[in-house]
């Protein structure tokens, strides 16, 4: 069901718009966010900005994981083992721990959830984003990340992820 919020995130004292659809097969939302500012509105979060934080990948022999966040300089391995027979009934790997399917690639959702929290007297914006591998239902990790929008751009302030890690040092 679509949402409407208002509050303030530019820093200009005027509430911006926050319109939220879930419209997506996977759950994920559609975030946009619009100021108005000088008697005309701007679009401040477009749909292209709704990628957030990104992490790319692949599946290794060994029931292993390798995450890439190119942006965040950030590099994981993660060791699956502890999910290794779910691997194994569904084919991905076998008993030995080597890749059976040829489709390793490991992506990162949309936002599936937007918030608003309080920052340094003003609003910014929590997400959540989920890290998938084979399937929408191996769920690798979830990022909670922390946007501000400062000098007309949105700057990740935190980011963090269970077996990521803290993106930002």
């Amino acid at each position: 069901m679509p949402r409407i919020e208002s509050a303030e995130v530019t820093g200009d004292g005027i509430n911006d718009i926050m319109l939220m659809a879930t419209n997506s097969v996977d759950g994920t939302q559609s975030i946009r966010i619009i100021s108005f500012t000088n008697g005309e509105f701007k679009e401040i979060l477009k749909e292209k900005d709704n990628k957030g934080v990104v992490f790319a990948g692949e599946f290794l022999d060994g029931f292993k994981a390798y995450l890439k966040c190119s942006k965040y300089n950030k590099e994981v391995n993660l060791d699956l083992s502890d999910r290794k027979e779910n691997y194994i009934t569904k084919g991905f790997f076998d008993e030995s721990g080597r890749l059976l399917k040829q489709n390793t690639k490991i992506a990162t959702s949309n936002f599936y959830t937007v918030e608003f929290v309080q920052l340094d007297g003003y609003l910014g914006i929590q997400t959540i984003q989920r890290i998938v591998g084979f399937d929408e239902e191996d769920f690798l990790d979830e990022i909670i990340a922390i946007w501000k929008y400062e000098n007309g751009k949105w700057v990740l302030k935190e980011a963090k992820g269970n077996s990521v890690g803290n993106l930002l040092y």
